[in-house]
């Protein structure tokens, strides 16, 4: 007798357990309906699921009992599926999986393809003409996932932390790439500390493999070519956010000023708001740059629109472009090529950045804590020797 009890109340503990990771499940504090949230969440299971063809499904009061829902929600939820062909109502009698779902078991199995989880950013996002950047490298996180038959789903995973992983492993992502952008460092940290692998792309998070591109090289290669061309009052403008990329951007100015004996004008290290690397800030710190030093000949600006910013403060004016003041920036943007005069900047090889990103994804055994993808100096009409 004792040994029964013990039975029944493990089993009890397991089936407790089971309803509180079921309730888990759904996202209460989330935008989307709660009963959306619970017919999706059934859709999974019945597709998954063995409950053949004309078997009974929960009633509502299960439903209720399992989710900790209301009756309201969950006949939402019911009459949801029952839209979708998936469940059948017959009065009197309760609620039956439905003949088409056999159709869409076998269609689930036919298509079902491995995913990689994208994050920090959403499509209409990338559109952007802002997002340039961030876009070549999604393209080639995109080109290396086709190549290895993978798609690619933006993040839209509504469990609770404790069930992401489940959710990710049923719905077949092997892992996560998050790109700096909007969440992407809240989100990277929350997957990964809910089991799911992630790999973080130009930002680096404790614990976590990152590929970056070697900002601080290029950063290095814009300031060591002013050197060489003869500049020896050069600014650098930054837009003062601590990411990886504009920490080592102006570290790098600072290292190239002190190995060429020069001494580091703080006046001259320009930082904008922490509201990005815009065209408008370029144009601003490069303003304030010769109200500091009106002696200037040369800025080197950590993206190609601050770049793009300073070429316009310069043109209005009426400063001569290289042949007054060299300007340099980084990142190769299509823009780099097409302003006046033709932007001399450091490439980076964005689709690189975003394959690379993938196989670290897929290759954990072969993935360095951090990675870095190398740059060049392409050098095109805003730069010139010290006249």
């Amino acid at each position: 007798m004792a040994n029964l009890k013990k039975k029944t109340s493990r089993a009890a503990a397991a089936v407790t357990l089971d309803i509180k990771d079921a309730a888990d499940s759904l996202a209460r504090s989330s935008p989307i309906p709660l009963y959306h949230q619970l017919a999706t969440r059934l859709r999974d299971e019945i597709i998954s699921g063995t409950l053949v063809s004309g078997a009974r499904y929960y009633s509502d009061r299960e439903l209720l009992r399992r989710y900790g829902v209301s009756l309201l929600t969950a006949r939402q939820a019911m009459s949801e599926l029952t839209s979708a062909g998936l469940l059948e109502r017959r009065q009197g009698k309760g609620t039956f999986i439905a003949s088409a779902v056999a159709k869409l078991r076998a269609a689930a199995r036919e298509n079902s393809q491995d995913a990689i989880l994208f994050t920090g950013w959403s499509a209409a996002a990338l559109t952007g003409w802002d997002a340039a950047h961030f876009r070549g490298i999604f393209e080639g996180i995109e080109e290396e996932a086709r190549a290895r038959n993978l798609c690619i789903l933006f993040d839209d995973l509504q469990s609770a932390p404790g069930m992401l992983a489940a959710e990710a492993r049923k719905r077949g992502i092997l892992g996560a790439l998050a790109l700096l952008g909007s969440d992407a460092k809240r989100r990277a940290a929350l997957l990964a500390s809910a089991g799911v692998r992630v790999v973080t792309v130009s930002f680096a998070l404790k614990g976590l493999p990152a590929i970056m591109a070697d900002d601080y090289g290029g950063g290095k290669l814009a300031v060591e070519h002013l050197l060489k061309l003869g500049h020896r009052k050069l600014a650098h403008l930054n837009s003062g956010e601590p990411d990886f990329h504009w920490t080592a951007v102006k570290k790098a100015y600072r290292d190239c000023i002190a190995a060429a004996g020069l001494s580091i004008d703080e006046n001259l290290v320009l930082e904008g708001s922490k509201t990005g690397g815009t065209i408008q800030a370029g144009f601003d710190l490069a303003k304030q740059a010769f109200s500091n030093e009106p002696a200037l000949t040369a800025l080197s600006a950590g993206n190609d629109f601050m770049a793009i910013g300073a070429l316009r403060y310069l043109r209005e004016r009426g400063v001569q472009v290289p042949k007054d003041v060299s300007v340099i920036g980084f990142d190769n943007l299509d823009a780099a090529e097409i302003c006046t005069p033709s932007l001399s900047t450091i490439a980076v090889d964005r689709r690189e950045l975003g394959r690379g990103a993938v196989s670290m994804l897929l290759q954990p055994e072969q993935s360095a804590e951090r990675r870095l993808v190398g740059v060049r100096l392409i050098q095109r009409e805003s730069t010139a020797a010290r006249g």
